[in-house]
């Protein structure tokens, strides 16, 4: 099934890489209250439609905007999910946001764009290795920048596709390891819901309670 104008949009994220990493900070601003309006009107319809028309222009944040909104619209509905898996502009959507974080250097990623990419994925169920490895080595790189929120929904988000896809387990096997490090040193500063979250994302991952999703 496809949603708005996914089955005619042309794909052009290879060409418009350096402008979507680049965007007008106005122009993008405009694009997500575009994308949030949408998502409030609760249309999925809409919502693609919004995508896929600006998704030349869209930066990063952009693109984890209209992720996450997409995967909020859809989570209670395992039906929308599955059609939106399968339609043409959520897939240039994906790979977008693949090519737009190859354009970035690992500290120019904000961390809250890494989490909710991963809680997007995970409330999706979209086991995607490609993305997944990429949005662990910014993390793992970049655990300094992370709100204990930020983090603890990451790995929660990590374990969550570890129960889709066992080969998830080696692929952010990486974030695990540095997050530890972290936490350690900085327990003090991770309220007790964000250490539940992590304790259950390393010891009991088909378990975890799903927390609230990341806002942009």
């Amino acid at each position: 099934m496809n949603f708005g104008r996914s089955a005619t949009w042309s794909y052009r994220c290879e060409r418009t890489a350096d402008r979507r990493s680049q965007g007008a900070p106005s122009t993008c601003r405009h694009i997500n209250a575009k994308i949030i309006k949408s998502f409030e009107k609760g249309n999925l319809a809409e919502i693609m439609d919004t995508i896929t028309s600006h998704l030349p222009q869209m930066n990063l944040v952009n693109l984890t905007t209209a992720l996450h909104r997409l995967a909020k619209l859809t989570a209670v509905s395992p039906a929308n999910q599955t059609m939106l898996r399968r339609d043409p502009g959520f897939q240039h959507l994906l790979r977008a946001l693949s090519t737009s974080l190859d354009t970035l250097q690992p500290g120019e990623v904000p961390a809250q764009s890494l989490s909710n990419v991963a809680w997007s994925l995970a409330t999706l169920n979209l086991a995607r290795k490609d993305l997944v490895h990429k949005i662990v080595i910014v993390a793992a790189s970049n655990m300094s920048s992370f709100q204990p929120f930020e983090l603890s929904t990451f790995l929660w988000a990590c374990a969550k596709l570890g129960t889709v896809d066992n080969g998830m387990a080696r692929c952010t096997e990486l974030v695990f390891e540095a997050a530890a490090v972290h936490i350690m040193n900085h327990a003090n500063t991770f309220p007790f819901r964000c250490l539940a979250n992590v304790l259950w994302a390393l010891q009991r991952p088909s378990d975890i309670i799903t927390p609230s999703s990341v806002v942009s």
